[in-house]
């Protein structure tokens, strides 16, 4: 039920090809109608959720995919290759972006470890790139998020705090991990990446 009021609000508010942006800093909706394959890409550090649809992305050697039950966590600008099949009008691929905040994730992980200890870090992929678990507490909190694009004086108000609450239920699932050792514990080192990807043009 959850999931379909959230694949019901995202082509609701992109109902034609392409990306649309939202009241909430860094998150995006978008919409493919089409199919394509081995498409180039970047991947700055973000949360892609599908809610609709599926898509296989290449990074280095390993293939990844992705669906309405596990959604992509990059803490690193990663180069990729992707497909998608099966797309059409009728069809379409739906999702939302969620570009990390260094400084919100990074805060938040502090706030958690204080709050519940420092847990054990199992990522030992170190490659800033892999899918994680969709889960009821990271639907729960989408759903609640994007609620607020119906209200938009309540978008002001309570946006940021629902986007919170969307990074909580990541670090509290199986990407958490990656967030923590990436973030918390080596944050410097996405910090420069991230800024070396957003001025790539620059000398």
């Amino acid at each position: 039920m959850i999931r379909e009021m959230i694949r019901a609000s995202v082509d609701r508010h992109v109902p034609s090809a392409g990306a649309a942006t939202t009241p909430f800093d860094g998150v995006e909706l978008f919409r493919v109608e089409a199919p394509f394959e081995r498409m180039p890409g970047i991947y700055s550090p973000c949360v892609c959720v599908l809610v609709a649809g599926e898509k296989v992305v290449y990074v280095e050697d390993s293939r990844h995919v992705f669906n309405e039950d596990r959604y992509v966590c990059a803490t690193l600008p990663t180069p990729t290759l992707a497909d998608v099949s099966g797309a059409s009008p009728e069809s379409p691929l739906l999702g939302l972006l969620i570009h990390f905040d260094n400084n919100m994730i990074s805060r938040l992980i502090l706030e958690m470890q204080a709050a519940y200890g420092t847990p054990p870090t199992t990522d030992k992929s170190r490659n800033g790139f892999g899918t994680a678990v969709r889960d009821e507490r990271l639907d729960l909190a989408l759903a609640n998020l994007l609620e607020l694009l119906d209200d938009p004086p309540a978008a002001q108000v309570l946006g940021a705090g629902r986007l919170r609450e969307v990074l909580f239920a990541i670090l509290r699932g199986e990407a958490g991990d990656r967030l923590r050792s990436d973030f918390g514990g080596a944050p410097a080192l996405a910090t420069t990446l991230a800024h070396v990807h957003a001025h790539i043009g620059e000398d």
